[in-house]
């Protein structure tokens, strides 16, 4: 059920997003990316997942409404796709590098970390 909410999300969000501009989808999923790894390396110590997630959603969204005027429709819509990838995400390295996956977001992070200002 879950993968299904998810997948619906993502349909609309596209949808919403690529009407606005071609590669905004795309930047959004990088922003998504960039500050899960960010808020990672920001909060060091377990145990603060939703402040990670919190700080993250709201970076993502702050992204979006830069680049787009979304009614409170679409940007409930944006920020329940942000908060749920987010959680898949997190879920997915939990469980494929358990608990401790900071050395792959940083390598992921140098990977890309030259895209964006907020990386330094």
């Amino acid at each position: 059920m879950r993968k299904f909410v998810i997948e619906v999300l993502a349909s609309l969000v596209k949808g919403i997003l690529e009407g606005i501009a071609q590669n905004l989808w795309d930047e959004t999923w990088d922003q998504i990316v960039l500050a899960v790894a960010y808020a990672e390396d920001k909060w060091e110590e377990s145990g603060r997942g939703e402040k990670k997630k919190q700080w993250v959603l709201e970076h993502v969204m702050e992204y979006v409404e830069e680049k787009a005027e979304l009614n409170w429709i679409k940007r409930r819509l944006v920020s329940l796709f942000i908060s749920r990838v987010v959680d898949a995400i997190i879920d997915e390295l939990n469980e494929t590098m358990g608990q401790n996956w900071v050395d792959y977001v940083e390598a992921l992070e140098n990977n890309i970390a030259d895209r964006f200002a907020f990386i330094n």
